[in-house]
């Protein structure tokens, strides 16, 4: 007869591997992401931009990074723009608009 303990001896349900894990930090993340999101949200309807959505996309390091989503075109953007009439929001594509550097781009020679 072998006298010899083995591990299912102990019972089953004895580990920790085995248990639901609830960690606090997961809830802290999950606050954190939707106060943010609730404060962006304000500001944008606070400056006047109902009807803007947003967009998320995921991190190399498991983050979230949040974008704009253009409402004229529907594409990401991490920027907005008023248009000339300031009633218009879009992004820069288009509403047309470039930076300055790339209109003035190959007008002038190098300074020697």
């Amino acid at each position: 007869m072998n006298n010899l303990i083995s591990p299912y001896d102990l019972g089953l349900n004895n580990f920790v591997e085995e248990r639901e894990t609830i960690k606090i930090q997961d809830f802290i993340r999950q606050a954190q992401k939707q106060m943010k999101l609730a404060m962006i949200k304000s500001q944008i309807e606070a400056m006047g931009g109902t009807g803007i959505e947003l967009s998320a996309t995921k991190t190399r390091f498991g983050g979230e990074r949040l974008w704009f989503v253009c409402p004229l075109c529907k594409r990401r953007a991490g920027c907005l723009y008023r248009g000339t009439s300031g009633a218009t929001l879009g992004c820069r594509v288009c509403l047309g608009l470039m930076y300055r550097k790339q209109k003035y781009k190959g007008l002038v020679g190098p300074i020697i």
